[in-house]
């Protein structure tokens, strides 16, 4: 179903403060009108159906989101080097993706407010950046499922709030990963 109408007015709500379209079926690219909006706290399309690339404007144009979830649908493309301008997300879960392999983006680490980072199941390939280990509010962070190669970096240990920890079913190698630096903090850790 095609919801083209309803997307182009959401560009027009400007006292918004969140928007929530999860499990709608909805059957179209990220709608770029939510970007023209007032929203500051969370945008939530998950478990749709949505394709093509995350849009490079979602952080310009909203530097005050605190949450973005676009998991679950089958959005395509790289994942953007635009987080150094979402310097107040909270939480950010693009998993269950179908991008076009790429790397982890770096900046990334710019989010120092992030408690949950999910990524897993998104065909991401590459290291695990270092970076990662300034992410130091992180309580879950899911990166299994991939094609993420190298070694664990040794910063993960730095996450001491980490609560949750899922390095499974990539091609990861814990040579300079000091585990007994997260398992006194970390509830759950899977690695394999």
């Amino acid at each position: 179903m095609s919801h083209e109408p309803f997307q182009k007015k959401l560009g027009d709500l400007q006292q918004l403060h969140a928007i929530y379209l999860g499990g709608n079926q909805l059957l179209s690219t990220i709608p770029t009108s939510i970007f023209n909006s007032s929203v500051r706290q969370g945008i939530t399309l998950e478990s749709n159906n949505l394709s093509g690339s995350l849009p490079t404007n979602v952080c310009s144009r909203l530097p005050k989101l605190k949450l973005f979830y676009v998991d679950g649908n089958d959005l395509s493309g790289k994942i953007p080097s635009i987080w150094h301008q979402c310097k107040e997300l909270v939480e950010l879960q693009l998993g269950n993706n179908k991008f076009n392999g790429g790397d982890i983006p770096t900046d990334i680490g710019n989010l120092t407010k992030l408690e949950w980072l999910y990524l897993r199941s998104s065909n991401l390939q590459g290291i695990i950046p270092s970076e990662i280990g300034k992410l130091t509010n992180l309580q879950h962070l899911d990166l299994s499922n991939n094609n993420l190669q190298g070694i664990i970096p040794s910063d993960i240990g730095k996450l001491t709030n980490l609560q949750f920890l899922s390095l499974g079913n990539n091609n990861l190698q814990g040579q300079n990963f000091n585990y007994m630096t997260i398992l006194d903090h970390v509830s759950i850790f899977v690695l394999f």
